[in-house]
């Protein structure tokens, strides 16, 4: 028969690369098939490839049932994308006539060896056109290289060499059936050993640390695997010891390996158990029992497929499930990381945004000239500071300030001038307050001040060292002394005041009576309990 390729393996690592943009890593981790060093490892692969199918596989006629050889070229185009393909083919040549010559003649081993080549760049330019990815990522690759290699190419070299078979070995096998073992050797050898070539480029470096990676469970089906392997490698006509080992008892372990590993692995499994098929249907020790020759052969490589078939494509299915799963795993991490992104920045933006609304809480409730609050936020404290007092029963007095002649000020220095007073004004009633008191700029030049816990005595003592204070300290203006007075109004809460306003109301009297009485002074307006008038105390 003639020589063939093997299947391909898929990664358990990754999405899958077509072959027009594999991956580096895959390039550099086979230095043999790459750079020059591919020009030596390429024929010599070929060489041991041809001489395992010509040794140990062929029957007597020359047919081999397993090829290996052609799948090592494949390969090596696979990875180098085609390039150096015209000296890889004729180095390939050189080592086809060196494996052949011993068992054919000088014509039939220089026939083979072009249509090997042939076969090799044939399926290597079906794969590329049909984007394959040289790690079997998805059943479509698997299929791609079926119908590319095994099928296609591997049919295209068996019709030209059966010709060359019943040319110069005809005998009493027919052309059809010549065809038919060439095709299945050479499909099958690449059906196995491609696969198995590519996983061990893909895995050179890494062997170690995989095998450190492997689990108790995982060695322990290798080994039952091997040890499968090797009763059917010591049975003869298909008994061991007197008790009958059928060929199937290597379909469980194999199957079992494929569901545990990637391509690579599963395809070292496939070629063991192929080469031990193959070479015991060779030698004649009947792993089908006892039938023709031909027939042993057929059923071999039927064998030899179903296993192939069975086992790769298991495990390149099992892989595309754990690349979607490693897929998914990713996009879930991308996903919580972005998520927790987005925690964070809206974290910061609410903390941005309680900063934002504080300071607008403070700018809202705050005279922007003068710096205390202003009348909205005064009134505001000042309601729940009356209900207070009225519930507890303690004292409360207002204040109500407005600056005596105010307009003045601003008709002689200016605004500006206006402003500075009304500054400096705010600080010196403020530095006679104590810390519970309030204070705001209730309008113009008009202050109001209420304090909690004090009585009328209190009040007015307090509005008395506040007009003392105004009047005896001179406003400064640009290097300039501005004396200003104030009048100021005084109430105490009364238990007929009804609400706050009425409060404010009676100290707002109090201080036009100020007003009224020629300025600078305070007045005390309280009235009595029968709501009548009296005349207001003015100091």
């Amino acid at each position: 028969m003639t020589r063939t390729p093997t299947p391909f393996d898929g990664p358990q690592h990754g999405r899958p690369v077509p072959i027009r943009v594999s991956r580096r890593s895959v390039l550099q981790s086979l230095p043999s098939m790459k750079g020059r060093s591919a020009y030596l490892a390429v024929p010599v692969g070929h060489y041991l490839g041809a001489k395992v199918g010509l040794l140990f596989t062929a029957m007597p006629e020359g047919s081999a049932i397993l090829w290996p050889a052609n799948s090592v070229l494949l390969t090596a185009l696979l990875l180098r994308k085609g390039r150096g393909i015209v000296p890889l083919a004729v180095l390939v040549m050189l080592a086809e006539l060196l494996a052949d010559l011993p068992s054919f003649s000088l014509a039939e081993a220089l026939l083979f060896g072009a249509i090997n080549v042939a076969e090799s760049v044939l399926a290597f330019s079906l794969l590329r056109r049909r984007g394959f990815d040289l790690h079997f990522g998805t059943l479509a690759d698997l299929r791609r290289f079926l119908l590319a290699g095994p099928i296609a190419a591997a049919l295209a070299a068996a019709l030209a060499g059966g010709a060359v078979y019943s040319l110069f070995r005809g005998g009493g096998t027919t052309y059809a059936e010549f065809v038919r073992v060439w095709w299945f050797g050479d499909g099958l050898g690449m059906l196995v050993f491609t696969p198995l070539l590519l996983g061990l480029a893909e895995a050179r470096g890494h062997v170690l640390q995989r095998a450190s990676a492997l689990g108790e469970s995982d060695w322990t089906m290798l080994a039952l695997a091997a040890a499968a392997l090797a009763v059917f490698v010591a049975t003869r006509d298909a008994t061991l010891l007197g008790m009958p080992i059928t060929i199937s008892l290597l379909l469980p372990f194999a199957v079992a390996v494929a569901t545990r590993f990637g391509l690579a692995v599963t395809a070292g499994t496939v070629a063991a158990m192929a080469l031990a098929v193959a070479v015991k249907t060779s030698i004649g020790h009947a792993p089908f029992r006892a039938v023709e020759a031909h027939e042993a052969v057929l059923r071999a490589q039927e064998f030899i497929l179903v296993l192939s078939i069975m086992t790769i494509g298991l495990a390149a299915l099992l892989g595309q499930v754990r690349a979607r799963q490693r897929e998914v795993e990713l996009a879930n991490a991308r996903l919580a990381e972005a998520n927790e992104r987005l925690e964070a920045r809206v974290r910061e933006k609410t903390a941005q945004l309680e900063v934002l609304n504080h300071e607008l809480r403070a700018l809202a409730s705050v005279d922007a000239l003068t710096g205390i609050a202003n009348r909205r936020a005064f009134l505001e404290q000042a309601h729940k500071e009356f209900d207070n007092s009225v519930r507890y029963g303690t004292p409360l007095s207002a204040l109500m300030l407005d600056l005596d002649h105010f307009k003045r000020v601003n008709d002689r220095h200016g605004h500006e001038a206006g402003d500075r007073v009304l500054q400096q004004t705010a600080a010196a009633i403020v530095e006679m307050l104590r810390s519970g008191d309030l204070v705001a700029r209730y309008g113009g030049e008009e202050f109001v001040v209420l304090a909690p816990h004090t009585g009328r005595p209190e009040a007015a003592a307090l509005a008395t060292r506040i007009k003392e204070r105004i009047s005896r300290c001179a406003m400064v203006y640009d290097h300039a002394a501005l004396h200003v007075t104030i009048s100021i109004g005084v109430a105490s809460r009364l238990d007929d005041d009804s609400d706050l306003r009425a409060l404010l109301r009676r100290a707002d009297a109090a201080l036009y009576d100020a007003k009224r009485a020629g300025r600078d002074r305070v007045a005390l307006a309280d009235e009595p309990a029968d709501g009548r008038r009296t005349e207001p105390s003015v100091a």
